[in-house]
């Protein structure tokens, strides 16, 4: 089991440093990330208090910003310098919101 500390950046929360793609499950109490990993012992299961779909909606739009962020935005801010077009950066954001 692992422990990863969140930050907040821009308004949301983050993992301090990239989440394991192997982890078998991760939770978040708000304050640390808990990542477990195959052979570790998992938490009792307990009841959902949001439904899969409201899972899958928030799990989408942080997926959503974070791409924005690491796609569009540099583009935004070329845009503002002038080095490239708001069109540039409007496709951008439509191609990210279409995956």
């Amino acid at each position: 089991m692992i422990k990863i500390k969140v930050i907040t950046e821009n308004g949301s929360l983050r993992p301090k440093t990239p989440l394991p793609t192997n982890a078998i499950q991760i939770d978040c109490d708000g304050a640390f990330y808990t990542v477990y990993m195959q052979g570790d012992e998992l938490p009792p299961k307990t009841a959902p208090t949001q439904t899969q779909e409201e899972i899958n909606a928030i799990t989408r739009k942080e997926a959503v910003r974070a791409v924005m962020r690491d796609e569009a935005d540099p583009i935004f801010f070329k845009w503002q310098a002038g080095e490239a077009t708001k069109q540039d950066w409007l496709e951008k954001r439509a191609e990210i919101k279409a995956r």
